[in-house]
Formats: structure tokens, sequence, C-alpha cells
């Protein structure tokens, strides 16, 4: 779309006295044009394919500004409360998806938008080759595999989508919600995204649970995309709550002194007396708090969101939902935090309703 169809468009919208966010003087400067052009032509490979097909039946206003967020959630939840816990779950996780030949631990989260602009889709991926898996079940390297750095990641737009996310979402099998923004707000999403991918840091080519998209150091599905929603003010009451903080032991950390090619280590060793293997029989039977405390991170826990939009539904009166058994409970008090503040921030929208009730099942939120 050139720049003087993408002015009469919000103009049409807004009229001329309103062109704020990311075309804020639509009817000047060069360098207005420039940023939008640039912008456009990088989105262009999420933009062009617009929404996934799952998303067909979803009734969104046209005229309206939109985020959309996926959460195609693993078959059981990912209890990251205790490092235990948090084995026993990876572990029971690992194994169904072993005998399904899928490949994430973790699930996969996507998120899309509707602006004046057109539609768009997008979700980070990365260590495609079962790096990690490789690392952890045969390579010695334990616990380091789940919090290294791929350098094999990519962001995707509903063309390049796998097959199986397109096929959990459409029936039904995931959490869906589509929340009406401000188109100033909705460019902001756009924007980031676009320098997300243009960064001299190369963010979208770092695929890690641990690194920061807000700061254009990489991310993994999850923060990269609720880094995206942000921008726009999805969830934003929420969205600190969504950090779970994990002590990492160094029991569970293996160190070897040479890493597969397009790894970055979380911790590796330097020489053969500092080399520490975590075999597999650790991994799956022994403490993952058993050692000093390497360090206290915090990552973006997808259940602390699944938990939260879970609850959200039932204030558009859905009662009998399969995700309220699947979401952790919230005698969790991380959980009960995510869910509470969740509801606080769905309760400013004046409507809350659910659009393809037979299909994806989308809680959409409106003003």
């Amino acid at each position: 779309m050139g720049w003087l169809d993408l002015r009469s468009v919000f103009r049409r919208r807004f009229g001329a006295a309103v062109c704020a966010g990311l075309l804020a003087a639509a009817c000047a400067p060069q360098a207005a044009l420039a940023l939008a052009d640039r912008v456009s032509e990088t989105l262009r490979p999420l933009e062009e394919p617009g929404w996934p097909a799952f998303l067909a039946m979803v009734d969104v206003r046209p005229e309206r500004a939109y985020v959309v967020l996926v959460l195609a959630q693993t078959d059981t939840p990912l209890d990251l409360k205790t490092p235990d816990d948090a084995r026993r779950s990876l572990v029971a996780n690992a194994f169904r998806l072993r005998a399904k030949n899928a490949k994430s631990v973790v699930g996969h989260v996507m998120v899309g938008w509707q602006c004046a602009t057109g539609r768009g889709f997008a979700s980070q991926t990365g260590e495609s080759q079962n790096q990690g898996a490789r690392m952890a079940l045969a390579g010695g390297w334990g616990m380091t595999a789940f919090l290294s750095t791929y350098l094999d990641g990519r962001v995707d737009g509903a063309r390049t989508l796998p097959a199986k996310y397109q096929e959990i979402v459409g029936k039904g099998d995931a959490n869906v919600l589509v929340v009406e923004t401000s188109e100033q707000d909705c460019q902001a999403l756009r924007g980031f995204v676009a320098r997300y991918l243009t960064h001299p840091n190369h963010p979208a080519q770092r695929y890690s649970m641990v690194l920061d998209p807000a700061r254009f150091e990489g991310g993994g599905c999850v923060s990269f995309a609720m880094a995206a929603a942000a921008q726009a003010g999805v969830l934003a009451d929420a969205q600190p709550a969504f950090r779970r903080r994990l002590t990492v032991s160094s029991g569970i950390l293996g160190r070897r002194k040479k890493a597969p090619q397009g790894v970055v280590p979380y911790v590796m060793a330097y020489s053969a007396g500092e080399e520490r293997v975590v075999d597999l029989t650790r991994m799956l039977n022994g403490s993952w708090s058993e050692g000093p405390v390497h360090a206290r991170i915090a990552i973006v826990d997808p259940e602390l969101i699944f938990a939260g939009v879970t609850r959200i539904r039932a204030l558009a009166g859905i009662r009998r939902d399969w995700r309220n058994k699947r979401a952790l409970p919230d005698t969790d008090p991380a959980v009960a935090l995510a869910v509470t503040l969740s509801q606080r921030w769905a309760a400013r929208f004046d409507t809350r309703r659910i659009a393809d009730p037979a299909g994806v099942s989308a809680l959409v939120l409106e003003r």
C-alpha cells in the first residue's frame, strides 16, 4: 500500500485531524512517509498473508483496531512453582511430545493485529533442529539446554506457521484472546515488530527463554508475543505478574567445552577440569534443587498467562470450559496474582463475548 493510499485510509476512518501514532503527521513530512513505508515493507511477509485460516470465523469490526493472542498450550500444565514441580511437568510433556513427534515442551504463543493498515500475524521460533533436546538428552548439558540461546531464530507469519499449530487452534484446543485497542496502540505494536526484525542486535535470530525482547536482546515465542502485545496495552496491568521467578541450582547445569554449532550456552566449561556432565538419568530422576544456587532468573511463564486469560472467560459468562480444568490452580500465589490482575484489566471493557464458539472459541473484549 502506497503512502497516499495509507493516508486516505487514515483520513476516511479518523478525519484529517486524527493522524496519530505511527503516522502522526499524515499530511506532511517526508520523514513520516519514509517511516511508514519502512515499517510496511519490513512487515510485508507478516502482513501480506493476513491472519491464519483458523481466525476466519472470528467476527470483528473491520473499522476497528484489534490485537490477538493465541496460546497453544502443552497437554498438561507446565508447573514452574518449584524446581522439582518443573522437572515433573517438563518430563511429562517431553515424553508426550516424543510420542507425537512434536517439538516444543512449553507450547507456542502467537500474536496478531488488525490496524488501519491491514492484518498481520507473528510468532518467534527457533531451535529448529531440536538442538536443545539433543543437548539435554544425550549431550550431558542438563538444564543448560533449556536456558541457552539458539541462533537459528526467526519470526513466522501466517504463511509459515507450522500446520500442527493451525490444527490445534482450529479445533478449539487453544486459548485465543482478541482485544480491541486504539489505532495509535495498534501502530505502536507494528512499529515494535518492525524494529525487532531490523534491529542491529538481530533479536529475531536469537531464540531464548531468558532474553528480553523489549530490550531487543532476543526472545522465545512467549516473551516475544507478550512484548509485542504490551506495546498496545494488552493485559497491561497483569504483564508484570506473568513473570515467574526461578531459582537455578548449579547441580542441574551441565558444562561442556564444546557447544553445538549455532548455540550460545547459558554456561559452559573453558577447561577439562570445569566440565560437568548432567546425564539423562539425573535430569529425569534427580532433584533440580540440588547444589548451590547458580542464579535467580525471571521468565515469562505461559501458564500464568493461560490461567489469567481462562479466568477472564468467566466474565463473558463461560462456566463449563475445559480450560478451567487445564489451568493451574490459584492456590499458587503467582497464579492467584496473575488471575486477579487479568480480571481487573478485562473488567474495563464494555463487551466480553465469545466469537466462533464452535471453532476456536475466541474471547473478544471490546469497548
